[in-house]
């Protein structure tokens, strides 16, 4: 006999068991499980479903499989998700029930996310002509509105320092550029690269302009010292990791920055390579331009002025030669612009087969 609340399937009702040969109480076609004073009702179909193991394969048409499987192992466990990589698929072995459960998060997070394209503009410039584009790299406050960037009055003292040599400046396109163009109309201007690439929130993007370096190394071992020659990276380095604002208009990225010079040293027959480097956080409207300044190359200079014939002679030839040393420096600025776009959008596929 049990004594307790009319028992339904699916639920448990208090009792207490007095015979646990049959309960007259038991919904036909029902199997009785007890746990010390409950008793739950499960039907057979229902307790079936529950034992039974689906394979189920999720074809995913935006996230990447790994990168989606991480988030998903979290909640069900390591050893029922696995991925392939070549159909960019999510298998997941479990009862009907937590397949549906692994559907919806699959459904809310498998979504077309948007793109940010990066148009970027790189130029090298001597130090003191960076003036003439109306750039003060020693700023305390960065215009943002229309306003300032319309106003024909506008004050060269504006921007924001982050430190040592990396600063940046936006607003007054349009002076900017129409003092870059100067510059580059007379020749006291170069733009090394115009590169523009495409990458998706999260994921980082670069852009390396120069040459690989020879450098020789010096290393040690339980036998004695060997000299191997590696090969580094001198030129001009960009890494931009941006994440798009829920409303889709604004962009915070990630900026890294990196201007690297080689120097062969003579007495050590090996190149020195001089890096000047920063990193930042930066917030800005999709179709805003930043402008990064302040990376430095110093370089020494040497030439040589003779007369002809006459500073070939020996001994006095010296007499009839010139010769001068000087420091160049030169300013690289880069001129970013991103622009977000809608990705495509397509249904997910999936399918189940039964293990």
């Amino acid at each position: 006999m049990v004594q307790g609340q009319n028992l339904q399937e699916g639920f448990v009702a208090p009792a207490r068991v007095e015979n646990e040969v049959r309960n007259p109480f038991t919904a036909p076609q029902a199997t009785s499980h007890y746990n010390h004073n409950d008793i739950t009702l499960i039907p057979e179909q229902q307790k079936s479903l529950q034992k039974r193991e689906d394979l189920l394969i999720v074809k995913l048409s935006y996230a990447r499989a790994q990168d989606l499987a991480k988030s998903l192992k979290d909640i069900f466990g390591s050893n029922r998700i696995s991925v392939d990589g070549i159909t960019n698929a999510i298998l997941f072995k479990g009862s009907p029930s937590e397949g549906k459960r692994l559907l919806k998060a699959v459904n809310s997070l498998d979504v077309p996310t948007k793109q940010v394209t990066l148009e970027a503009k790189i130029i090298a410039l001597n130090k003191e002509d960076s003036k003439n584009l109306g750039v003060s790299w020693n700023w305390d406050k960065i215009p943002q509105n229309e306003e300032l960037q319309n106003n024909n009055d506008y004050d060269e003292n504006n921007g924001q320092d982050f430190g040592g040599n990396f600063k940046f400046w936006r607003g007054y396109s349009f002076k900017f550029n129409a003092n870059l163009n100067a510059l580059l109309a007379k020749g006291k201007a170069k733009i090394l690269a115009t590169p523009s690439i495409i990458t998706i929130p999260g994921k980082e993007a670069s852009i390396f302009i120069g040459d690989h370096i020879p450098v020789q190394t010096e290393k040690h071992n339980s036998t004695g010292s060997y000299t191997t020659t590696e090969y580094l990276d001198a030129g001009i380095k960009l890494t931009y990791t941006p994440i798009v604002s829920g409303d889709g208009k604004m962009v915070t990225a990630t900026v890294h920055t990196e201007v690297s010079t080689p120097t062969l040293v003579s007495e050590m027959k090996n190149y020195r390579i001089t890096s000047r480097t920063a990193d930042t956080n930066v917030r800005m409207l999709t179709g805003e331009t930043l402008i990064i300044g302040g990376l430095i190359n110093e370089e020494e200079q040497k030439s040589i002025q003779k007369v002809p014939l006459l500073s070939n002679i020996p001994l006095f030839g010296e007499l009839f030669k010139n010769r001068t040393k000087r420091k160049a420096k030169t300013e690289v600025i880069m001129i970013l612009t991103p622009h977000i776009t809608e990705a495509g959008k397509s249904p997910a596929i999936y399918s189940t087969e039964h293990i």
